[in-house]
């Protein structure tokens, strides 16, 4: 049978074999016949079966010799270069010398000694001779048939288990299938031959034990990490072997399988890319209330949180005057910041944020010789300027420059560009705190401005902004990397965390901790009501004319050229503004503006209504163009835009603040919408709309704040059937769509970006009239 099987291979009659765990399936056929099959059962004790042969003649033995054979080559790799012994007598495997007093061991054919290589399970192999157990050190050895017919039974059992013969033993790798070997087979095993196998070997029927992670806020704000696995605490360095392993599963003599859940492979990998990023010795305990975090809540964490938000801490007698809700904030901040945690103050504009900010400092640098830094808008340098000197002129200030020299207990005040341009001195500084105001600067996290940012050290670190958080989620990731790096991820995966609604919501609770929010309506009950109406100014018959033919322009733009887009949109928005600031229209007067008539018209008529005024417009042309008309209405102008030098820029201010006249102030709506108090103002005119309503409300809270005593009344002028309008309609009927239009995060596809755009140029207008004013030409 053996021969004829011989044949049948050597004939190519074989198609095809497979070897699986339990059996082994052969294919044969000759050509124009049909396909023949055999199968041999593998039992788990090393003996071999085919159920065929009973039912099938000739062919199937064959073809089950066929499979004996191909059997025995597949482990050929492993024995092929065993001698064996011709010589050896047939006889009975383990039939041994009974006279010997190692009777009990004798009835063995082998034994079998199991230990721990590595991270495999390894077995040796010894064969009765002379009474003793030889071990088989090497294939090269001569070996007698009954012995390698041991040896093949021995692979049949362990194949499926992922044994190989590896120099002296047989070594697996497959920590996956130690549990059910140890379960299924090392029993067998030990029936059949004489087994040495230590407890932590045979321990491994447990199946795989999962690490259970445990964090903790532990002293001066350290996060505190405990690995546990079957109430047994485990070394870090056990970890993270289990973190390298393969599968995150790793063999330890002491505590057997350990293996680390998905979600805890994630977190210790983001720690370990923290460590190597931030240059962290060790782990700051905010990063508890990171949004990828594995563990929920837990009490400790609750009661971790409490400490800081309590309002107990103390504040020293600073000759600072502060309301009682500001009084409140600086306690706040004192206390997350003893916390080794850095917050995000987030007041409404006109709630006095500088001033707190300064209190806040004051108290940190007291016993402090090192410097620190304010970080703000080349526009609110002044503004700093002046309140410091207000609350505590005895410590030295200094504004940037190329020559400046940091050193010593100095508070240093520097723009945003100012940063950028010395960045590699500064970076080199161990600033004691850093103040980064109007935060939302940085916003954007691939600027080189936020990089800047970044690089900074200090021991206390705080971020203020007036703008409402909700405006873009994304925004808060730049602030928080430079406030907690490491607490919101990388930008990739932050972004990817919150494509869902759940998410979006799950961070919001995550950051409520460090952030501090508060209204005007929530804290000064005694501000002056501030009213806002919406004029729709009619064009003019010139300014109608020359919209029409701008607009016609649209039906030649094609989807894709957004830089043509973009400049109609420009155009259309100077035109109902003022037709004087399109090109080659220069020459025309500005009684060609409906917007401005009206304007002029109003400030005209009704003289005794309007003390102190503040004009805001996004085109510093235009107010150029305006301010030569408003200066015959009133005893004293200023225009503020971004061109304005800084002391000239404080001492309008304070004139505007101070006079006792009839004054008027124009102002950019990009310089003066951070950094300036003028609630000296009683009325507010917005010249034209802009697509953030952040940033309008940013302009208006320049009037609309702390030492208001009036109501500040505020006129949108718009004119109607225009671009104006839609983008008025917009921002009412789909506000969150709107504030993706320009914001480079943003997460809007780019056809619905275009989309909207263009549908901006539409004669469709559905506007939301209710709490507006249309006025006539005449009126």
């Amino acid at each position: 049978v053996i021969k004829n099987g011989l044949a049948l291979i050597e004939q190519g009659f074989i198609t095809s074999f497979e070897l699986q765990a339990n059996y082994l399936l052969v294919c044969g056929r000759k050509k124009r016949e049909k396909e023949v099959f055999v199968v041999l059962d593998l039992k788990s004790d090393g003996t071999i079966a085919c159920p065929q042969l009973d039912k099938g003649g000739n062919t199937t033995e064959d073809m089950a010799a066929v499979g004996l054979i191909l059997l025995e080559k597949l482990f050929e790799d492993h024995i092929n270069d065993l001698t064996l012994d011709l010589d050896e007598k047939p006889g009975n495997i383990g039939a041994q010398n009974t006279s010997s007093p190692k009777k009990v061991v004798l009835d063995f054919p082998a034994k079998l000694i199991f230990s721990k290589k590595g991270q495999g399970l390894f077995i040796e192999v010894f064969f009765m001779r002379h009474g003793n157990f030889e071990k088989l050190n090497n294939l090269n050895q001569v070996i007698k048939p009954s012995e390698r017919e041991c040896l093949l039974s021995l692979m049949l059992q362990l194949q499926k288990f992922g044994f190989k013969w590896n120099k002296d033993g047989l070594l697996s790798n497959c920590l996956e299938s130690f549990e059910s070997f140890v379960i299924e087979s090392l029993p067998n095993l030990s029936k059949k031959y004489f087994v040495e196998c230590p407890d932590y070997i045979k321990q491994l029927a447990q199946s795989k034990g999962t690490v259970q992670l445990t964090l903790s806020a532990q002293k001066d704000g350290i996060l505190g990490q405990q690995f546990s696995l079957r109430q047994q605490n485990l070394d870090l360095e056990i970890i993270e072997k289990s973190l390298r392993a393969k599968n995150h599963t790793y063999w330890s003599e002491n505590h057997g399988l350990i293996h680390l859940q998905e979600n805890t492979v994630s977190w210790l990998q983001r720690i370990n890319d923290w460590k190597n990023r931030y240059h962290y010795d060790q782990l700051p305990a905010y990063l508890l209330l990171s949004i990828f975090n594995p563990n929920p809540i837990t009490p400790s964490t609750r009661q971790w949180i409490q400490s800081f938000q309590s309002t107990k801490v103390s504040l020293r007698p600073w000759q600072i005057v502060l309301h009682p809700y500001q009084e409140q904030g600086v306690r706040w901040l004192k206390a997350i910041s003893l916390a080794n945690c850095h917050p995000l103050l987030a007041d409404e504009m006109g709630l006095g944020k500088t001033r707190q900010l300064i209190t806040w400092l004051l108290e940190l640098t007291q016993n402090d010789e090192r410097p620190s830094l304010v970080i703000c808008p080349a526009s609110a340098i002044s503004a700093w300027q002046n309140e410091w000197e207000n609350c505590y002129p005895q410590m030295p200030i200094k504004v940037l420059s190329h020559d400046c020299t940091v050193k010593g207990k100095t508070l240093v005040l520097a723009s945003y560009s100012q940063i950028l341009a010395n960045i590699s001195h500064l970076k080199t500084l161990d600033f004691c705190c850093i103040i980064l105001d109007e935060a939302q600067f940085i916003k954007n996290p691939k600027s080189k401005t936020a990089h800047a940012c970044f690089k900074l050290k200090s021991q206390y670190r705080i971020a203020s902004t007036g703008t409402p958080l909700e405006n873009s989620l994304t925004d808060i990731w730049t602030i928080f990397r430079f406030l907690m790096p490491g607490f919101l991820g990388d930008f990739k995966e932050f972004h990817r965390f919150l494509q869902t609604q759940k998410n979006q919501e799950y961070l919001k609770q995550q950051i409520a901790p460090f952030v501090l929010r508060r209204t005007k309506n929530e804290v000064l009950n005694n501000l002056p009501q501030k009213n806002e109406v919406v004029v729709y100014c009619p064009m003019t018959p010139k300014q109608k004319t020359l919209y029409h033919q701008l607009l016609q322009g649209r039906f030649s733009v094609k989807n894709g050229q957004w830089m043509r887009l973009l400049a109609l949109i420009l155009r259309l928005r100077q035109a109902c503004c003022d037709p004087g600031l399109l090109p080659d229209y220069g020459h025309l007067d500005i009684s060609t503006s409906g917007k401005l008539n009206w304007l002029l018209d109003t400030l005209k008529n009704r003289q005794n209504d309007f003390s102190k005024i503040i004009i805001f417009s996004q085109f510093k042309s235009l107010l150029d163009r305006l301010h030569p008309h408003i200066k015959d209405l009133f005893e004293e102008t200023y225009q503020l835009s971004g061109q304005t030098p800084t002391q000239q820029r404080r001492f309008m201010i304070k004139n505007f603040q101070t006079t006792s006249k009839r004054a008027a102030f124009l102002i950019t709506l990009k310089a003066g919408g951070t950094a300036i108090t003028l609630h000296a103002a009683d009325t507010i005119f917005m010249l034209d709309p802009w697509w953030n309503p952040a940033a309008e409300q940013q302009a208006i809270a320049r009037a609309h704040r702390l030492g208001q005593s009036h109501v500040l009344t505020v006129y949108r002028l718009l004119i109607e059937h225009s671009i104006e309008s839609n983008i008025q309609a917009l921002k009412q009927e789909k506000i969150n769509l709107f504030k993706q239009l320009f914001d480079v995060s943003s997460t809007l596809p780019t056809f619905k970006r275009w989309e909207t755009l263009y549908a901006l140029l539409s004669n469709k207008h559905t506007l939301k009239k209710a709490s507006s004013t249309k006025f006539s030409e005449e009126g």
